[in-house]
């Protein structure tokens, strides 16, 4: 089963003093089971966005979060500078995380 959860997501911006906001596209392919919990996901969005970090380490860092319990893909956009940036971790990398 494939199951694609979408959100907005804040973090800190680790090059300038400011906060970034973004989405977060989660995508699991669920064998057993269900996909996580939609609360305690919230709060783990909540905790990795307590940090200043770069887009590529967050979206890694989602990535790794949930790839045992069946993540194939974590996708975050953000508009930082005027430029719309997205980064892509998962199955459809061409770079290991």
């Amino acid at each position: 089963m494939k199951i694609v959860i979408k959100g907005t997501v804040r973090k800190f911006c680790p090059y300038k003093d400011e906060e970034d906001i973004g989405t977060v596209e989660l995508t699991f392919n669920i064998t057993e089971g269900d996909a996580p919990e939609l609360h305690e996901l919230a709060t783990k969005l909540a905790k990795l966005s307590e940090w200043a970090v770069s887009h590529e380490n967050f979206t890694r860092s989602l990535f790794h979060t949930w790839e045992e319990v069946g993540l194939v893909q974590a996708e975050t956009t953000w508009t930082t500078a005027g430029l719309d940036v997205i980064v892509t971790a998962g199955e459809s990398d061409s770079v290991l995380c």
